[in-house]
């Protein structure tokens, strides 16, 4: 910030520009699955899972990779806003169960599936105050109507994604 600007809103009584930027968002880079901390209600953990989000204007891009033993993988991937509106989720099984997303505080993400107009799953995305642990706790009515609750925990990936990620949060997250 140009310490000129600053003096001269002081002196004309204007409110001065923010010094600093906003807190970079805990949930923004690459994660990767930790099995041990995790636990699937009916399936297993998948072998690998990643996934990556960004920062889309006043919500977030979503891309998960999960690969299991045997060779299944499944990938899921949607942009939503934090309004609470649905949108499609598209996944190597085609159209998925549309999610609409809430921003309850900076550690603290809700999800909210539908399937038929009506909610058939729900999730709280939790990151620590680290940035270092993002869990992911899913609940879904099963087959039978009973609930199910899959914990995913996920670290965050050490890739040259997460390094650009890191890199942005030290500049603070800067952008035209």
């Amino acid at each position: 910030m140009d310490r000129h600007l600053v003096v001269l809103c002081m002196l004309m009584g204007l409110p001065r520009p923010a010094l600093e930027a906003a807190e970079p968002d805990g949930f923004l880079g690459t994660w990767t699955v930790d099995r041990d901390a995790s636990h699937y209600a009916t399936d297993p953990v998948p072998e690998t899972m990643s996934v990556a989000i960004e920062a889309v204007g006043s919500g977030v891009h979503y891309r998960s990779t999960a690969h299991w033993a045997g060779g299944r993988t499944r990938t899921a991937d949607f942009t939503a806003h934090f309004d609470g509106v649905p949108v499609l989720v598209v996944g190597s099984w085609g159209l998925l169960a549309p999610v609409s997303l809430r921003r309850v505080d900076s550690h603290t993400i809700r999800a909210i599936y539908t399937v038929g107009l009506q909610e058939s799953g729900w999730a709280e995305w939790t990151v620590d105050a680290a940035g270092s642990r993002l869990t992911m706790k899913s609940t879904y009515t099963g087959d039978g109507g009973e609930r199910r609750t899959n914990i995913a925990v996920f670290t965050h990936a050490q890739d040259s994604t997460s390094g650009m990620i890191a890199e942005r949060r030290q500049e603070g997250d800067r952008q035209p």
